[in-house]
């Protein structure tokens, strides 16, 4: 059963692992070592981070490899699916942003909703997160 997605919800990496489809934080932040390392390097100051394990971190590495993440993550992550909303001043778009293995809601005026381990797991979290969307594939 899905669970209802708060659109008000911040990004928390290890709290997310109880909303059905979330991933765990040293998943998501393997996924964009892996997949977005290059863009990862220049928010890293200290590149020892990214070859240590997550399991050998310090709260305090992990905390800041985490920010690093979640920042090249929205800074750099494609659109790969596209959807509008529609409210009283008008439509205006959203999107589902991300790499294999790590997408996340992205919606104008609100913190990223994720990340999900994979977009058919955004896309039902969208979908039942907002009434009257119409999608567009950026794919």
């Amino acid at each position: 059963m899905t669970q209802m997605i708060d659109p008000d919800a911040k990004w928390l990496f290890a709290s997310l692992n109880e909303m059905r489809g979330a991933v765990t934080g040293s998943y998501a932040i393997n996924v964009i070592k892996s997949q977005l390392c290059s863009d990862l390097l220049e928010y890293v100051d200290d590149k020892h981070l990214l070859e240590i394990d997550w399991d050998v971190l310090s709260a305090e590495q992990r905390e800041t490899l985490s920010d690093a993440c979640y920042a090249v993550l929205c800074d750099n992550a494609p659109v790969v699916f596209e959807y509008e909303l529609e409210q009283d001043f008008g439509p205006y778009p959203a999107y589902i942003r991300g790499v294999a293995g790590c997408y996340f809601l992205d919606v104008l005026e609100r913190d990223p909703i994720g990340p999900f381990a994979n977009l058919d797991l955004a896309k039902k979290a969208f979908e039942f997160g907002f009434d009257d969307l119409k999608s567009h594939d950026s794919e």
